[in-house]
């Protein structure tokens, strides 16, 4: 799975999480046209001959504009010369193979493209698969690629009032899959997507049991590692914040040397638009306190230094950021399991966090009271 920026979680009942447009982070796309690796060496006259016709093919592949025509035809024209690969495949790993990446491209196409047949196919390719394969990573990996696709499409095609039924059928599923196929590679992603959307959702407790069974069971895995961060971030407060770094301005920025300083950390981006639209007031706070010993640390989450350092000297920002190679999969992303921006750490002077979600609301209630501290 890709992570792109899409949907946000809605709540299905409590508090929400408040997120703007550009500011969610974690919403899974699945699958790409990338083919498989190793699909040159060894092969026929006839695979050759078709991988040639595939590749030619995903080379003049229709662009969203194209219209709904073009897009079907283009994901038909794929299937039929995926299933001959399939056919013509000497063995299960290399069939296994063609199959996944059959249903990364159907999938893909539901998801960001609207391909409205790539649904069904998508749901008869699992349905025999579910019937004749044996092997159950594949039939997990076809099944969890048509649930994310359904997902989606009804995400596309349902009223806004009803969209909070179709946020409870996707927790259901993404349950029974779970307990379907637990030790797979994307039950992690079920349980990172089910412990997003209720954190999103404000209940936390809950979030919290997924994020804790996601780190028991799949430690090594990605969506693990990023289970592990939104628990560190999860129970913050109280505790003193851990976080070092790389400055854009070189050397190293660690939280440590702001004590005795109220701090505030912001997780941002060029591309965020809640970002921007919270840096005036934030900026005007800086003025009005940085005297009296308030900072801001940023930590950016841009691809490049080069987008940050635009953005920076554009909006006349003043104080200091760290910057890690990798953006929205840097370290400091994973290490608190960020999944929207902004992302704020409120620090007292003594180095502790009071409060790992604040709102600009939060800094102006805080702030003068953090000051007056000793």
């Amino acid at each position: 799975n890709a992570w792109r920026l899409t949907q946000v979680p809605l709540p299905i009942e409590g508090d929400s999480i408040q997120v703007t447009e550009g500011g969610i982070l974690m919403q899974p796309v699945a699958g790409t046209n990338t083919l498989p690796t190793n699909t040159t060496v060894g092969l026929s006259k006839e695979m050759q001959a078709l991988l040639d016709e595939l590749q030619k093919l995903d080379q003049n592949a229709p662009a969203p504009d194209q219209g709904p025509q073009a897009i079907a035809r283009y994901n038909t024209e794929r299937v039929a010369i995926i299933e001959k690969l399939i056919a013509a495949a000497k063995n299960e790993d290399d069939r296994s193979q063609w199959t996944r990446q059959m249903v990364d491209g159907l999938a893909a196409a539901v998801q960001t493209v609207g391909y409205k047949d790539g649904l069904k196919q998508l749901q008869a390719i699992r349905d025999q698969v579910q019937k004749k394969s044996q092997d159950q990573d594949l039939i997990a990996y076809v099944t969890y690629r048509t649930l994310l696709a359904d997902y989606s499409s009804q995400l596309q095609s349902t009223q806004s009032e009803q969209l909070r039924d179709v946020q409870t059928w996707w927790l259901g599923q993404l349950e029974d899959f779970i307990k379907k196929y637990p030790n797979s590679d994307d039950a992690a992603e079920a349980m990172l997507q089910l412990a997003v959307t209720q954190e999103f959702s404000g209940k936390v407790a809950e979030s919290k049991k997924w994020y804790t069974k996601l780190v028991e069971s799949h430690a090594n895995s990605e969506a693990g590692t990023r289970g592990a961060g939104a628990l560190r971030r999860m129970n913050l407060s109280g505790n003193e914040l851990e976080l070092a770094g790389n400055s854009l301005a070189g050397g190293k920025i660690d939280a440590k040397q702001y004590r005795g300083k109220a701090l505030l950390v912001i997780f941002w981006s060029s591309w965020c638009k809640p970002c921007t639209e919270d840096l005036p007031q934030i900026q005007e706070l800086y003025n009005k306190y940085h005297s009296q010993g308030f900072d801001v640390l940023g930590i950016n989450l841009d691809a490049t230094p080069e987008q940050a350092e635009a953005y920076i000297k554009q909006h006349k920002i003043v104080w200091s950021h760290i910057h890690e190679e990798g953006g929205l999969e840097s370290a400091p992303a994973r290490d608190f399991g960020v999944i929207s921006l902004p992302t704020m750490f409120l620090v007292d002077k003594s180095g502790k966090v009071v409060n790992r979600s604040a709102t600009v609301a939060d800094l102006k209630k805080s702030l003068p009271g953090l000051l007056q501290q000793q």
